[in-house]
């Protein structure tokens, strides 16, 4: 067939060396030849300067425009929902994630996840998120307060003794990666504490100190504040209005420190009067007074019920909560005329928490070192007005009573003052 096609096949091997001619080099132009000698003596500046250049072009064609504005509002949003059944919404993370904060280090949205879950579980978290800003392109960082309460304390016969409430501030920095848009880093910083590394032992410290802790308030209602911020040895609150039935102590003694650390008695209903000249001097006299008037010493006899702390001030005034929700216009009128029921406005106050017996040594040992840690802090407060806050009924054994000096605070910044350095 072969043939009919008018090819000849030869029977002898073929030589392909003897048949097939070599190529001949490739001749470039004297022109070309120059170009390629001069890339080839360029600087190292120059050829490290176009590697960035390719570098740059390549992170570019990589990363996604991000609005942090709507990071914002997702984050305002997600993270009401940290500590519910509904939980953050983990799409928002890449699978490998940055969490760590100073006692807890995790690699991953699952072990994030886990943390969230075992927090839940073992300490009934309560979070609220007071501000986020932007801190880098792709950054935020929010501030926060959280709580904490050891959910099987319910169920210990101690309970009365020690319900230890934890409590903590600080910021979040959260990272978004550029490439996906998503967050890749969550890094919690406390406010309590100057070493953040992962389980430091000044950390380790602060949240051993709060869980030994057996000094409580009792159960009863109590002006409403909110923790801004919990530095190293105070808090600094930011109090609602609330209303007092007040009285001016006899004789308060220069600045009023002593009419503010008396110790007043418990009150009875038989004779909250009677001892009002006894060696218990002006506090007891006062506390007696707006007893008198919250057990029916009043136009409707009403009584009303216990609340929580009494408060003593450096200016001789002793007061009462009336309660939440109460103001002057729905309070019956006092029939004694040294008590009065005022509005008292809300504020800033750095307050710092003391155990044991509230007298005149120890209330002013706690007022110095609060006004230490201020300064500290480059927190202004005034100069000599401070107040005794006392939430426990003289039965109460020293290491569980709890105690507090508080001083209002002028010139707070929730993102810059009041950290500590």
């Amino acid at each position: 067939m072969a043939q009919q096609a008018g090819i000849a096949l030869s029977s002898k091997p073929v030589s392909w060396s003897s048949r097939v001619k070599p190529l001949a080099p490739v001749r470039f132009s004297s022109r070309r030849t120059q170009a390629i000698a001069t890339f080839r003596r360029a600087s190292p500046s120059k050829m490290s300067t176009m590697t960035r250049r390719s570098t740059q072009d390549t992170q570019t064609a990589g990363t996604k425009t991000i609005d942090m504005q709507e990071k914002k509002k997702f984050l305002r949003d997600d993270l009401t929902h940290l500590f519910d059944d509904q939980g953050i919404d983990q799409s928002a993370y890449d699978d490998k994630v940055k969490f760590e904060d100073p006692i807890t280090k995790y690699s991953s949205v699952q072990g994030y996840v886990f943390n969230i879950k075992l927090l839940r579980r073992v300490f009934a978290p309560t979070f609220q998120l007071h501000d986020i800003k932007q801190t880098a392109p792709h950054e935020l960082t929010t501030r926060w307060t959280m709580s904490m309460q050891l959910t099987f304390n319910k169920y210990n016969p101690l309970r009365r003794w020690w319900d230890p409430q934890l409590l903590f501030t600080g910021t979040s920095i959260m990272g978004v990666n550029p490439s996906t848009g998503r967050f890749n880093s969550h890094v919690d910083t406390w406010d309590a504490v100057n070493n953040q590394k992962y389980l430091s032992l000044e950390a380790v410290r602060h949240l051993l100190g709060q869980l030994l802790t057996f000094s409580q308030a009792p159960k009863l209602d109590t002006p409403s504040y909110t923790v801004l911020k919990k530095p190293s040895g105070y808090e600094v609150r930011e109090y609602s209005d609330f209303v007092v039935a007040e009285t001016q102590m006899e004789q308060a003694s220069s600045a009023g420190r002593q009419a503010a650390t008396e110790q007043p008695q418990k009150p009875s209903s038989s004779n909250s009067n009677s001892s009002s000249n006894s060696s218990s001097g002006q506090g007891k006299s006062a506390f007696m007074t707006l007893a008198g008037y919250i057990f029916g010493k009043n136009e409707r006899q009403e009584k009303m019920a216990m609340t929580t702390p009494v408060f003593s001030d450096s200016s001789g005034r002793m007061q009462f909560f009336m309660g939440t929700g109460r103001d002057t216009g729905s309070l019956p009128a006092p029939l004694d005329d040294a008590v009065r029921c005022i509005h008292m406005p809300g504020g800033t106050y750095a307050v710092r928490s003391f155990s044991g017996m509230a007298g005149e040594k120890q209330a002013q040992k706690q007022l110095e070192r609060l006004r230490v840690a201020m300064a500290r802090d480059d927190l202004q407060g005034g100069a000599t007005d401070w107040t005794l806050a006392r939430y426990n009924d003289p039965s109460t054994k020293g290491p569980f009573r709890r105690n507090e000096v508080l001083i209002s605070v002028t010139n707070f910044d929730l993102w810059g003052r009041g950290v500590t350095k």
